[in-house]
Formats: structure tokens, sequence, C-alpha cells
């Protein structure tokens, strides 16, 4: 089991309501409402997290949310079934300011996330660097993955697409440096 199911399965248990470390660093002005767990030494500006009835949102350890920052999960019913819209952000990540993230969202260990960015519906693998100004939404992006600023992506087609400009672009970078 992995530990995002091992995160869904203590939060359906134990039902909790909010739970944030004593070691987390709060801003006074930050509003947090609804089922919110942050974990320890984790940093949370002026910012916004709201987890409407029956969803969920956890910030793993030492991460970091700087200010106005919108972090919202809340119920959709489509067809009389309810929707997962849970929020699931892992250990050292790095929220810029000015994101919008909207469920069901996982941003696994590690991650960058750069300032005025969107996700929405999107899992973002471990160790990604995401630059200022980019919209995800409907993807799944893979590990170790570097996402340009200014990009919009919605599809599995323009996330290849960025995705393989980046490693020519590294590897241009590299062979320069190395033939000096």
């Amino acid at each position: 089991m992995n530990q995002w199911m091992i995160h869904i399965c203590g939060f359906l248990e134990k039902k909790l309501k909010q739970s944030i470390s004593k070691s987390a660093y709060i801003d006074s002005k930050a509003e947090i409402l609804g089922k919110v767990c942050v974990g320890e030494n984790t940093n949370i500006g002026q910012s916004k997290i709201i987890a409407e009835d029956c969803c969920l949102i956890n910030i793993a350890k030492h991460s970091a949310i700087r200010s106005q920052v919108l972090i919202r999960a809340r119920h959709h019913i489509i067809q009389a079934k309810r929707e997962i819209t849970d929020i699931f952000i892992g250990s050292k990540v790095y929220i810029s300011s000015e994101v919008m993230i909207e469920g069901p969202v996982i941003i696994s260990d590690g991650t960058f996330i750069g300032g005025k960015s969107k996700i929405i519906n999107s899992i973002v693998g471990t160790n990604c660097l995401i630059e200022d100004n980019v919209t995800l939404q409907n993807v799944y992006v893979p590990p170790n993955s570097v996402i340009y600023s200014k990009s919009f992506i919605d599809s599995k087609e323009k996330l290849d697409q960025v995705i393989q400009e980046s490693k020519i672009e590294s590897c241009c970078e590299f062979s320069c440096l190395g033939n000096k």
C-alpha cells in the first residue's frame, strides 16, 4: 500500500476533524477550514486552505505554503455519485505565492510549485519543478519532470511535448558546458 492510501485510510477510519502539528507555523491571517491535517515543521503563510463537507486536505511534514495561496477541496455530485476531491500534499513541498490548487490533487514529495500556478484535478510526481504561471489540469506529471513557465497543460499530448522539450534543452546545456 502506498503512502497516499495509508493517509486516505487513516482519514476515513478516524474521521478526523482538523489536525495541526504543534511544530507547524500558521500565519495569524491564514484561514484553515474543514478536515485539514498539517504535518510537523510545515510553514503556512497568509493563505486559504478550505476542505468543504466530506473532503480532506493533508499537508505532510516539512512543507512550505507561501502567502495568497488557495487550496480548496470541495465535493461535486455528478449523476448522483460523489466525486473524490481530496488533496494530498507530500513532504518537503514548496508552494510559492498566488497558487491555486483545486482537488482532487496529489502533489508528491520534494516538488516545487512556482508562483501564480494552477493545479486542478491532477497528480504531480516526486521531485518535480513546476515553474511560474503554469496551469495543470486533468494530467499526471511523472516524477522528476520540469514544466516551464507559462505552460498550459490539459492533455497527455501537451504534457509529453513540454517534457520532451525540457529534456532537449537540458541536454544542450550539459553538452555546451562540457565543450569549454
